[in-house]
């Protein structure tokens, strides 16, 4: 019983980061990306850093 809480947040980190990932795929162009990472409150400079890397998801 003790194991299961950290299992089950496992599991959530897992499935948010699989989310993250699903969202940025569907903003596919760098424009996109930035926009909408405005749009959700991140300085200017971050979006632009983040939109432009051609890091994997």
């Amino acid at each position: 019983m003790a194991e299961t809480t950290s299992t089950f947040q496992r599991l959530m980190e897992w499935i948010r980061r699989r989310l993250r990932m699903i969202r940025w795929k569907e903003w596919k162009l760098p424009k996109t990306r930035r926009k909408n990472l405005i749009a959700l409150g991140v300085t200017r400079s971050k979006a632009y850093q983040w939109g432009n890397t051609r890091k994997g998801y």
